[in-house]
C-alpha cells in the first residue's frame, strides 16, 4: 500500500473502494464492469464501492452510449468534505464533553492495535493535559519514532510533564529524551527490566505489549487503578538511574 492508497484508507475508504476510486480518477470517464477489469476486484463488490463514492460526493455519473460511466470530482473536493464534517463535530465537542463529566464513573476497557491506533492515544494524552509517566519502555519503541516527534512537539507546547523509565536495554534513548523540554528519563537496572511498556495519564493506564513490528495496548480507565500504577511508578523512579 502506498502513501496516497494508506491516506484515503485512514481518511475512512475501504480497499475497494480506494482502488475504484483511484481507477476512476486516472481513466475517468469509466465504466463500472471497466473499473472492476482494472482493480481485479468482484464486479458486485466494485458496484458497491461506487455507489458509497457517489454518495460521499467523491465521484458524479453521466450516461454514456452503450452504459453509465464515473468520473471523479476534483480532488480538492475530499478536503472541502472533511473540513465540514471537522466544523460539525468541533460544534458538538462541548456538549458532548459535558455529557461525559456528568455520567456515572465506571471502568472501561479497550483494546489498541497497531501504530496508528497509538497515534490517537498520544493524541488523548495531550487532551488529558496532565503529566504522564511510562514505564517499561524497550528499544522497539523506535518504530514509532515519527508518532511521538510530533507528540512531542504538542506537549511542549501545551508544557505538558513527561517522565520516562526505560528497560536496560534502551538506555541509550535517555541521552535523546532527556534534551526534550519538560522531559525526564531514567533506566530500571536490569533485573526490573518490563516485559510491559505503562503509561498512565490522569485516569487512563495504556498497557502495551511490542511483539516484533505488532503493537498491542489495553487502555483502562479508572482513577483509582491509575493512581495504583503511578505508585508503583514512584517507587521505580526512586530506583532508576540516570
Amino acid at each position: 500500500m502506498n502513501e496516497i492508497e494508506e491516506s484515503l484508507t485512514n481518511a475512512g475508504l475501504s480497499k475497494v473502494e480506494v482502488d475504484a476510486y483511484l481507477t476512476i480518477l486516472t481513466n475517468g470517464p469509466i465504466s463500472a464492469g471497466k473499473v472492476a477489469k482494472l482493480t481485479h476486484n468482484y464486479r458486485a463488490n466494485v458496484y458497491q464501492s461506487i455507489e458509497r463514492l457517489k454518495s460521499k460526493g467523491f465521484i458524479s455519473e453521466t450516461q454514456g452510449k452503450k452504459s453509465k460511466l464515473f468520473e471523479a470530482l476534483s480532488p480538492n473536493h475530499i478536503l472541502n468534505d472533511f473540513d465540514k464534517k471537522k466544523s460539525a463535530i468541533e460544534k458538538i465537542i462541548p456538549a458532548l464533553n459535558q455529557m461525559k463529566s456528568t455520567s456515572i464513573e465506571t471502568t472501561s476497557m479497550r483494546i489498541i492495535e497497531g501504530v496508528n491506533g497509538w497515534r490517537h492515544l498520544l493524541d488523548e494524552f495531550i487532551e488529558i493535559g496532565e503529566e504522564r509517566v511510562v514505564y517499561g519502555i524497550p528499544k522497539e519503541v523506535e518504530m514509532l519514532k515519527d508518532f511521538f516527534e510530533d507528540y512531542h512537539k504538542k506537549r511542549a507546547q501545551k508544557k505538558i510533564a513527561l517522565r520516562h523509565l526505560f528497560n536496560y536495554d534502551a538506555k541509550e534513548r535517555i541521552n535523546i529524551t532527556n534534551k526534550l523540554p519538560y522531559t525526564q528519563s531514567k533506566y530500571l537496572p536490569k533485573e526490573l527490566d518490563q516485559p510491559v511498556s505503562t503509561s498512565i495519564c490522569g485516569s487512563l493506564v495504556a498497557l502495551t505489549v511490542y511483539q516484533g513490528k505488532n503493537i498491542l495496548t489495553l487502555v483502562i480507565e479508572n482513577q483509582i487503578i491509575a493512581d495504583a500504577y503511578r505508585k508503583y511508578f514512584e517507587y521505580l523512579w526512586k530506583l532508576a538511574k540516570n
